[in-house]
């Protein structure tokens, strides 16, 4: 049956959506500050058509000019204000919110699409996709995805009564979708299930008649997969992406019960008991779903396949399930999942609304508290950089995420918090914090006791501004000799690191003559944080460069790396880092090989600095082989 069209009292559903959803108080976080840098310059968003997304060589292939293009209108219209690109966000989503309704009067009436499009409209799992600002593959993408859905629909409806079927428009529409994002490409299979689901007759006469009217999207995808090869070198994804059944497996099931009681990962009140909090969510959503099941199954058993296929191109990351901040992949598929509102009735869908509104308000004041510091300590940064310190700003206290680590924060790309467009004038920043967030990385001090570094300024935030660091202990001087240049650079550009690949009994260097110590820390500090290594002496005072890459000295496995291979820490930086002069400190001393602690006693105060390329990811590949 051909729908009538969308009542009126459809359109309370992007109002509410969107009232929900207002940025009060928003802030860059993370990758926003890698993309906002990047569009300053228009070439760069031509560049995104044809080729890689932010120009990036190695680590993630992701083609998504669109993206980048709505980062340039919004720094065109608001500047550094990061309310209009939140805004626009908060207004995708409310766009969603009315399409999704739309698609869901194929399958059920009126009310029950206003509540399945309600219930994903409030789910605080969205909380990635609309107030992170680099979110919007997801929020952005979504509407191209509902309207090239909704498109198909109508050109099946119209195919069922003997009129003419139009499908350009929904080819049209995915297009845009791909130029947001990949899980586009399962828009033609996802197309022909809903398709099949309106036809009429058996199922394989449903899927043919379904198939003739998606073909045009079949075509699209077949085109665009050898063009996407073409553009980007791979079908794209992030470097190291695998597959794991077993993994996927047991990340599928703590996303559903994330997403079934989201006071699992939101942070509650502390007077609140764990299970109380759990039940709150988990019961009403099991009510819901059985309401749904007794009155429904089909609807559930339809939405749950359509959430499946929507799911397919974002799989392999539910193996970091445990992490909520990836609950961004599940923005499409719970559209499917909307199905338990859809089929349940209004019971169902009160009981839904009750498990999602209080973690949803919750987790919209922890994303405020969070907003607040980052915006605070951005002002104070900006504000000691104004006053042009010694360079580099080395800056403690920058958070990667919050204390609860649902909110990501100043993750990496923080150099870009010192220069264009925040500032006229860029200076170097470093995050004073481990590289890498296991347990056992080497850290320099413990956490709040901090010292001043022998090179740059060290700055500690606290209480809403950047303080200098403590003076550290004065130590008798390291003398460095090896292969460095008078500068203190130690070359480490891909054409020097194809030697060693080239020559298996080069050994290039770092002597200290004056000192013959048990062990060394050598520290490399990059904008998303330093990577502290320790490890013995390597012969006479010395440290040999090809052991320190392939980890061959590093004791007790307490650099917090998961390979033995030291070098792939340094991948990221050398892919989003704006300058790879990595500043280094180099001290001797002795280590306890029990725990690992080190004592120094002597500290190198000449600037040394290792330097990389841009091309560092092939060669790591081409050093392990891959």
């Amino acid at each position: 049956m051909k729908p009538a069209p969308a009542p009126r009292w459809f359109w309370l559903l992007p109002l509410l959506a969107v009232a929900a959803w207002w940025p009060i108080g928003p802030a860059w976080q993370s990758d926003d500050y890698f993309a906002i840098h990047y569009v300053q310059d228009g070439d760069n968003v031509l560049h995104d058509f044809v080729g890689q997304q932010y120009g990036v060589v190695g680590f993630w292939i992701f083609h998504r000019p669109l993206i980048t293009v709505s980062f340039w209108f919004e720094q065109c219209l608001g500047g550094t204000n990061p309310f209009w690109s939140h805004l626009g966000n908060v207004l995708a989503h409310g766009v969603s919110a009315y399409l999704a309704a739309r698609v869901w009067r194929h399958f059920v009436p009126n009310g029950a699409a206003f509540a399945a499009g309600l219930v994903w409209a409030m789910a605080p799992s969205h909380i990635g996709a609309i107030a992170w600002t680099v979110g919007r593959v997801d929020s952005y993408s979504t509407p191209w995805i509902l309207l090239c859905l909704l498109l198909a629909l109508r050109a099946q409806a119209a195919r069922a009564h003997g009129e003419v079927a139009r499908t350009w428009p929904a080819v049209v529409a995915m297009v845009m979708a791909l130029f947001c994002k990949e899980n586009a490409l399962v828009l033609p299979l996802l197309a022909m299930f809903l398709c099949a689901g309106t036809a009429a007759g058996t199922w394989p006469l449903r899927m043919r008649t379904a198939a003739r009217t998606t073909a045009p999207l079949w075509i699209l995808l077949v085109a665009w997969l050898p063009l996407r090869l073409l553009l980007l070198g791979k079908l794209g994804g992030y470097d190291g992406d695998a597959i794991a059944p077993l993994a996927m497996l047991r990340g599928l099931g703590t996303t559903l019960a994330h997403l079934a009681a989201p006071w699992r990962w939101v942070a509650s009140t502390p007077d609140t008991p764990y299970w109380l909090s759990l039940a709150s969510g988990m019961l009403p959503t099991v009510v819901a779903l059985g309401l749904a099941l007794r009155s429904n199954a089909r609807v559930v058993l339809g939405g749950a396949v359509a959430a499946a296929i929507a799911l397919l191109p974002t799989a392999t990351m539910l193996v970091h399930a445990h992490n909520p901040q990836v609950l961004r992949y599940c923005y499409v598929p719970l559209l499917g999942l909307g199905a338990i509102a859809a089929a349940g009735g209004r019971i169902a869908t009160i009981a839904l609304l009750v498990a999602a509104v209080p973690p949803f308000v919750a987790m919209r004041v922890v994303q405020h508290e969070a907003d607040r510091e980052s915006n605070t300590y951005h002002a104070a940064i900006l504000a000691e950089a104004q006053r042009n310190p010694p360079a580099p700003m080395v800056v403690v206290g920058l958070p990667n995420m919050n204390r609860n680590g649902t909110v990501i924060q100043m993750h990496f790309a923080v150099d870009r918090l010192t220069a264009p467009p925040f500032v006229t004038d860029p200076i170097p920043l470093c995050a004073h914090r481990p590289l890498t967030n296991a347990p056992g990385a080497f850290r320099l001090d413990p956490p709040g006791r901090e010292t001043a570094l022998p090179f740059g300024s060290t700055f500690v935030l606290r209480d809403g501004i950047a303080v200098l660091a403590p003076a550290a202990p004065t130590l008798p001087e390291l003398r460095v000799e090896g292969v460095l240049d008078a500068l203190g650079v130690v070359d480490l550009t891909t054409p020097q690191l194809d030697r060693l690949l080239a020559d298996p009994d080069l050994r290039p260097t770092l002597r200290t003559p004056d000192v013959q110590p048990m062990a060394y820390r050598l520290t490399l500090f990059t904008a998303g944080g330093y990577l502290a290594t320790q490890f013995l002496d390597h012969g006479g005072g010395s440290i040999d460069l090809r052991r320190w890459f392939t980890n061959e000295s590093l004791y007790g496995g307490l650099t917090g790396l998961e390979g033995p291979w030291l070098g792939d820490a340094m991948r990221l930086p050398t892919v989003v880092d704006l300058a790879l002069d990595f500043p280094a400190m180099l001290e001797a001393g002795t280590v306890d090989l029990g725990t690992g602690a080190f004592t120094a006693t002597h500290r190198c105060s000449r600037r040394l600095v290792f330097r990389f390329d841009r091309g560092y990811n092939a060669w790591a590949d081409r050093a392990q082989g891959r």
